[in-house]
């Protein structure tokens, strides 16, 4: 399953009204067959622009950020599940890419040229001691 990173913009709710919206959005995501990996709460600002959702409109608002992992056919029922959902103003998927790990070359050796002389004698102890050191 590809990973995604789920931004919601929720309306200025307080204490318990808050838990319950937060809650009803990962529990769909949850019931249908994502998995949660973080969430992560960035407090209450202000919008860059007034926003329009519900017909309201909104100057204030809750940031969320979810990472989850779903299967890619559940993106448009959970899309829009959200645009419906009455406490959130105004939410954005984004799938995160996964790093290939970089082929690398072999390490070459330290440049002993740019170390001072008391470093390059510590270097190479350092060196012959690992050369004693049967692994």
């Amino acid at each position: 399953m590809p990973g995604y990173e789920l931004s919601l913009i929720m309306k200025v709710l307080h204490g318990p009204e808050l838990r319950d919206a937060v809650r009803r959005s990962l529990t769909f995501i949850l019931e249908n067959g994502g998995i949660i990996r973080k969430l992560e709460y960035l407090g209450e600002k202000r919008l860059p622009y007034r926003m329009r959702a519900h017909n309201e409109n909104f100057v204030n608002g809750r940031y969320f950020v979810v990472d989850f992992h779903a299967p890619t056919s559940i993106l448009p029922v959970m899309h829009n599940y959200f645009k419906r959902e009455i406490d959130i103003i105004r939410p954005s998927i984004i799938r995160q890419e996964t790093e290939a790990m970089p082929t690398s070359k072999p390490c070459e050796g330290v440049f002993e040229d740019i170390y001072q002389p008391k470093q390059r004698k510590l270097l190479h102890t350092v060196q012959n001691q690992l050369k004693d050191i049967k692994l």
